[in-house]
């Protein structure tokens, strides 16, 4: 029984690592967009610096 949740809680542990680094890589492409003066197009979640 100790074994299981071991296998849970490193489980749950691997999913919100992930989840954190999808939302961090997201912040900080669109921080650095937003640093070059262009904007960011959440749609498409992709910068947008047309001149």
């Amino acid at each position: 029984m100790k074994r299981v949740k071991v296998i849970v809680i490193i489980l749950v542990g691997v999913i919100l690592l992930y989840y954190g680094y999808l939302k961090i890589k997201l912040f900080i492409q669109t921080d650095s967009c937003l640093d070059h003066g262009c904007s960011w197009n959440y749609e498409k979640e992709k910068c947008d610096c047309s001149n």
